[in-house]
């Protein structure tokens, strides 16, 4: 395995709490991606292998702050939602 999958710290998925993965897309781009609800990263592209390393950072970084794509209708319900967002709409009421 590529060192550089085992020096990226992910955390768990931003929307349902699965697991992220790493993903180098043909040699070009790097993006996250949850195995369980299907989001991701936009792709975070390289040109050359010097900048390889700073792109994989990059997609884990907009992973880790919640910049994520969600592929799905909107039936997913988001963490968010079922976290913290209860009390704010009982408090509207």
């Amino acid at each position: 395995m590529d060192p550089l999958y085992l020096s990226i710290s992910l955390q768990d998925c931003p929307l349902c709490g699965g697991p992220g993965a790493l993903h180098e897309e043909g040699g070009w781009a790097f993006s996250v991606l949850c195995g369980d609800c299907g989001c991701h990263t936009a792709p975070a592209a390289f040109n050359s292998p010097e900048e390889r390393q700073a792109a994989a950072e990059a997609a884990a970084l907009c992973w880790n702050m919640g910049k994520v794509v969600n592929p799905g209708p909107g039936g997913l319900t988001s963490r968010r939602n079922r976290i913290g967002a209860g009390g704010c709409r009982a408090a509207r009421n």
